[in-house]
C-alpha cells in the first residue's frame, strides 16, 4: 500500500490543492502557511475522533459555504501479490481489500480512492462529513457507517504526535495501556501475591502509628460528646495492590551507575514520550494501518538529537507511514525515498511536491548532499555557487547590498563542484526559484534570471 495523492478543496486556507504523496511525507513552509491545516485534512478523512466533530463555518475557505469541503486520498494497491495468498493476507493492501469488499471495481484494481464531502447546513450551523470510496471518482459508494464509526476506522488509525507532548501527563494517562494484563507472567502473579501480603503488613503498621492512634482517641471522644454510643472511631490505611501502577514514574539509569535519575530536560522527556507513544500505538493498533502525524518534533531538541531523530525516521524506519511538519534542516539530514511537500502563500495556499531519492552518484556522499539541500529548501530563492571563492565573494556582496537577504527568504549555497542537477531538479519541483554561478560563468545561466536580490 502506498499513498499517492491528496486533493483538498474549500478547506480553511486551501481553495484547491493537489499534492503527490508517498508513505513518508515531510511538510514544510513559512509559519501559518497551512501545514497544520493539511494535517487536519488527513485527520478529518481518517480519524474518527476529529471527523465526528464535523465542520464549522470557519473551516470553509473564506467562509464560502456555497461549496462543499472536499478531501480525497488516492492509494496505490499494486504491491499486492494475487498468487501469493500468505503475502496478501499479511499486507496492508490485503487489509484494505478485504474491508472494502464490493467497492473495488475491475476497471482499476490497483487504485483506490477515499473521499470526504461536507456541505454546510445553515439551519444546523454544521457541515456533516460524508465518506465514500471506490476505484474511480465516477463510481464511489458511501462508506458503511455504524453510529459514530465507519469501515474506514477498521483500516486506519491516526496517531497524532503533539509538539507540546508532556511526559508526566502522557505517562500517567497511558499507564494501563503500557502495563496491560496480557503481558503478565506466572512470576508476576506470584510477586503480586507477595506484594499484597506486604501491603497488608504495611497498612497494619501505618494504622498502629502513635500519631494515628492518638487522633483516633480524640475523634472517639469528640464523637461521644455528640452521641453516647458504645463504639470507637478507627482510621485505617487502605493502600491496595490495585493502585500500585498509579505510583510508577519513569527514571533514567546510565550504564554502570547504581543511581536512578529523574528524566529532567525537555529534550530527553520528549524523546521518551515519543518512545512510549510508539510502543503503545504498535501494541494497541497492531491490526490496523497506523499513520503517524508528527508536528514540529524539533521543538526542545538539541541539534544533535534532531540529527539522531532523522536517522530514526529515514534509516531505521520506526514509522512505516508518516506525515511530518518541520522547520528544521537537521531533521532532514538523512532523508531518502521521501515526499517533500512545500506549502506557500498563506491566503491562497499552494503546494509543491517532489519525491526525493538520493541520486546514485551521491550514494557515498548522501549526508553532504542532504545537508546542503535540507538547509536550502526552506527558502524561496537560492543562489548556487561552485566553490568557496564564489561563496565568499557573493556572501560579501550580499552582506553589503542586502544584509538581511536570508531573512527575506534568500539563500546562498556552496555546491563544491559543478553537478547542479540534483539541486535544480528538486528546486523546480518545489517551486523554489534558483540561480547558478560558477567561476567561469560571469553571466546568468541560459534561461535563468540573475536578479537574485530583487
Amino acid at each position: 500500500m502506498e499513498f499517492k495523492k491528496l486533493v483538498i478543496e474549500n478547506f480553511r486556507n486551501f481553495s484547491s490543492i493537489e499534492i503527490d504523496l508517498s508513505n513518508k511525507n515531510v511538510i514544510f513552509g513559512m509559519n501559518d502557511s497551512g501545514k497544520t491545516n493539511l494535517l487536519f485534512a488527513i485527520r478529518y478523512l481518517l480519524d474518527r475522533s476529529i471527523r465526528n466533530k464535523g465542520f464549522i463555518k470557519s473551516d470553509y475557505h473564506k467562509h464560502d459555504i456555497s461549496k462543499p469541503i472536499k478531501i480525497q486520498l488516492e492509494i496505490d494497491l499494486s504491491d499486492r501479490e494475487e498468487d501469493d495468498e500468505e503475502s496478501l493476507k499479511s499486507s496492508h493492501s490485503r487489509l484494505l481489500i478485504s474491508t472494502v469488499a464490493g467497492a473495488r471495481k475491475n476497471a482499476s484494481l490497483d487504485t483506490f480512492l477515499i473521499s470526504l464531502e461536507a456541505m454546510y447546513d445553515e439551519k444546523e450551523l454544521f457541515g456533516n462529513p460524508v465518506l465514500s470510496w471506490g476505484s474511480t471518482l465516477d463510481d464511489l459508494v458511501e462508506v458503511p457507517q455504524y453510529g459514530t464509526r465507519s469501515d474506514i476506522d477498521k483500516i486506519f488509525q491516526i496517531v497524532y504526535v503533539n509538539p507540546a507532548i508532556e511526559l508526566d501527563v502522557f505517562f500517567k494517562r497511558n499507564r494501563k495501556l503500557l502495563f496491560s494484563d496480557d503481558t503478565k507472567t506466572d512470576e508476576d502473579v506470584a510477586l503480586e501475591k507477595a506484594i499484597e501480603s506486604s501491603i497488608i503488613d504495611l497498612n497494619t503498621n501505618i494504622s498502629n502509628l502513635s500519631l494515628i492512634t492518638s487522633v483516633q482517641s480524640q475523634l472517639t471522644d469528640a464523637y461521644k460528646s455528640y452521641r453516647k454510643e458504645d463504639l470507637e472511631i478507627k482510621i485505617q490505611s487502605e493502600i491496595s495492590i490495585s493502585g500500585y501502577l498509579d505510583n510508577l514514574t519513569p527514571y533514567i539509569n546510565w550504564n554502570g551507575d547504581t543511581q536512578n535519575y529523574p528524566t529532567s530536560g525537555d529534550g530527553r522527556k520528549k524523546l521518551l514520550s515519543y518512545a512510549i507513544n510508539h510502543l503503545i500505538s504498535e501494541k494497541q493498533y497492531s491490526s490496523k494501518v497506523i499513520i503517524y502525524l508528527i508536528e514540529e518534533p524539533e521543538n526542545s531538541l538539541h541539534r544533535s538529537i534532531q540529527v539522531s531523530l532523522s536517522k530514526q525516521l529515514f534509516i531505521q524506519n520506526i514509522y512505516e507511514y508518516f506525515f511530518l511538519t518541520t522547520h528544521s534542516a537537521e531533521v532532514l539530514y538523512e532523508m531518502n525515498n521521501t515526499q517533500l511537500i512545500k506549502i506557500t502563500n498563506q491566503q491562497e495556499a499552494t503546494g509543491h511536491s517532489s519525491y526525493y531519492k538520493v541520486p546514485s552518484e551521491f550514494s557515498n556522499l548522501k549526508k553532504k548532499l542532504n545537508i546542503s539541500l535540507a538547509q536550502s529548501i526552506f527558502y524561496d530563492r537560492v543562489l548556487l555557487v561552485e566553490g568557496p571563492s564564489e561563496y565568499y565573494l557573493f556572501s560579501s556582496i550580499f552582506e553589503y547590498i542586502s544584509p538581511d537577504f536570508e531573512a527575506e527568504g534568500k539563500y546562498l549555497l556552496q555546491v563544491n563542484g559543478i553537478n547542479f542537477k540534483p539541486y535544480a531538479k528538486l528546486y523546480r519541483e518545489l517551486g523554489i526559484e534558483f540561480f547558478v554561478k560558477t567561476d567561469n560563468d560571469l553571466k546568468a545561466s541560459r534561461g535563468i534570471n540573475m536578479n537574485f536580490l530583487r
